[in-house]
């Protein structure tokens, strides 16, 4: 059913939490918002239910933060979501622009907040081909302020739609409307049968099932033939080597083609994310012939109140299945340690620019998490945000995460722009929420499909330091990917 909701709600946006490692494993579904955000150089907060009336020019630091200004007094205690924003950053348009760069160090106290708004098409390099430009699409920010939500925990097996003070009642009958159509019972729309969307059941919401049951059925292909990824993973050892940086997260682009319904691509989602067993899943629709698609396992930055924490992952093995002695071992090498390691330190000092001194701790390091293709190490670092910050000028100081740059980041990002064959796009940027509950999460954008018409991008990579060796790390980027593209080696 829940398909079948989707596809009727305007800008809907589904946040799948498949399994969570610290107990919070729910989900989220809103639509129809109110107002958007949508820009790089200029950025437009639009009434998108009165769209006539007007159109006003905000900074997207000062739209977002409305959203935390005010703690709703709510009759739910462990509501995450009530009303706030729900957006998408890119990757691709983290770079300062190329005229600033001489004025932005590493150490810059506002990291790149004070260049967020500056975000640009002249950040794209020229030289690189734009094989979507025919399309008509790009990669900017966006966002947009929903006043409800459904939400379902896992562990509790409850449900509960929660309609803000700021949710009128057209907005509130379009939704129930939308709802009640597919649900025996109107009234009891707090139940949990909204969020149950077994695949078993897809033939009983669409009787001529799509041949496509998986991403893996398509007919994936790099981007790049492996000879190019030698010489960039050469490269990135020069630099290494030469001092300009001690770790470069390398990434490779796949793709294929295929013209999939609407109801096709929910449908590939909802059962890889079930399958992923990741705790950050997400259908993002930014127009109805372009979503996001991410089975990301991990989390950039979560606050509540001015409790904020990141879980870096680095290091990864293929999973071969349960995971034995050796395994452990073959995770936990120097090299792997080393990276973690590393990252960590960044996102301390990420953390440290925004945080209250001597609040930085970290709480967890080098745990390993099991998915379904891949072990990871995963650290956790905690800290307390200073008074006058909020979550989102958090998030916006620290993006993009350490843990798919390199380090020292500015560097890395910059041997990345210059090597890597394609834009990343969404890919490594962040899916995230602001609440006015006071919750604030957001993602990695890894494990992540972007659909832009008969066009489906996926990309894979990971962190290359002095140690490295060219093929297992080619073997990484493929692994990481493989649940979706079906490619093995």
């Amino acid at each position: 059913m829940i398909i079948k909701v989707l596809q009727q709600l305007k800008r809907p946006v589904y946040l799948k939490s498949c399994r969570s490692h610290d107990g919070n494993c729910r989900d989220l579904l809103v639509g129809n918002p109110t107002k958007s955000v949508t820009s790089s150089c200029s950025t437009h907060v639009k009434d998108t239910i009165h769209a006539t009336k007007h159109t006003q020019n905000v900074c997207i630091t000062e739209a977002l933060s409305l959203a935390n200004g005010v703690i709703e007094a709510l009759p739910f205690t462990d509501l995450r979501f009530s009303k706030g924003w729900i957006g998408a950053a890119p990757y691709s348009q983290a770079l300062p622009a190329e005229s600033n760069r001489e004025n932005f160090a590493e150490d810059d106290d506002h990291g790149f907040a004070n260049n967020f708004a500056n975000f640009a098409d002249s950040n794209t390099d020229n030289n690189k081909a734009n094989d979507l430009a025919r399309d008509g699409t790009d990669s900017s920010f966006i966002a947009a302020y929903y006043v409800w939500s459904y939400q379902y925990d896992h562990h509790l097996e409850q449900g509960i739609i929660y309609f803000s003070d700021e949710c009128s009642e057209e907005n509130k009958r379009l939704v129930l409307g939308v709802i009640g159509e597919h649900q025996k019972n109107q009234e009891d729309v707090s139940i949990s049968g909204l969020s149950t969307a077994n695949t078993d059941n897809f033939g009983k919401e669409a009787p001529n099932t799509p041949p496509i049951t998986s991403f893996t059925n398509l007919n994936w292909n790099p981007s790049q033939n492996e000879t190019d990824y030698r010489g960039q993973f050469d490269r990135i050892q020069s630099y290494i080597k030469e001092g300009d940086c001690y770790q470069v997260n390398l990434t490779q682009r796949f793709e294929t083609q295929h013209d999939l319904a609407k109801e096709e691509v929910l449908k590939l989602f909802i059962k890889h994310a079930e399958d992923s067993g990741a705790g950050y899943c997400a259908y993002f629709e930014i127009s109805d012939t372009q979503q996001l698609l991410s089975f990301s396992p991990e989390q950039f930055l979560y606050a509540h109140g001015a409790q904020i924490q990141t879980k870096p992952i680095k290091g990864t093995i293929k999973n071969a299945g349960k995971l034995e002695f050796n395994d452990i071992a073959q995770l936990k090498t120097g090299k792997n340690l080393a990276e973690n390691l590393m990252i960590v330190d960044l996102l301390r000092n990420d953390l440290g620019k925004v945080c209250e001194n001597g609040s930085i701790n970290v709480d967890k390091l080098f745990e390993i998490e099991s998915y379904e293709n891949v072990h990871h190490l995963v650290s956790t670092i905690k800290g307390t945000l200073t008074p006058s910050v909020l979550a989102i000028d958090a998030f916006f100081s620290a993006f993009p995460g350490g843990s798919i740059t390199g380090a020292p980041k500015i560097r890395a990002m910059e041997i990345i722009e210059e090597l890597e064959m394609h834009q990343r796009r969404y890919y490594c940027g962040s899916i995230f929420y602001s609440s006015a509950t006071g919750h604030f999460d957001s993602s990695i954008l890894i494990r992540t499909v972007e659909r832009i018409g008969n066009t489906l991008l996926c990309w894979g990579g990971g962190g290359i330091v002095s140690d490295s060796e060219v093929n297992s790390e080619y073997q990484e980027s493929l692994d990481k990917v493989s649940q979706i593209t079906g490619i093995e080696s």
